[in-house]
């Protein structure tokens, strides 16, 4: 094995971590909304997704 092959599975291993973590902090965050609306009221569940819709739009603007 070159050192090119360990810097890239290096680099590969790196990448693949940090999308797992990006899946599961969705993951979490998906079922605490989902646990947040089971029991809200509509107006409740109204404001509860305008909250996640507002907090995604701005995470998306910071990003870019």
């Amino acid at each position: 094995m070159t050192n090119s092959h360990l810097l890239f599975g290096l680099f590969f291993l790196q990448v693949a971590g940090t999308l797992l973590a990006a899946g599961i902090r969705a993951v979490a965050t998906l079922l605490t909304v989902r646990r947040a609306l089971r029991g809200a009221r509509p107006r409740d569940r109204a404001a509860i997704l305008r909250s996640v819709a507002r907090i995604t739009l701005a995470l998306h603007d910071r990003r870019e």
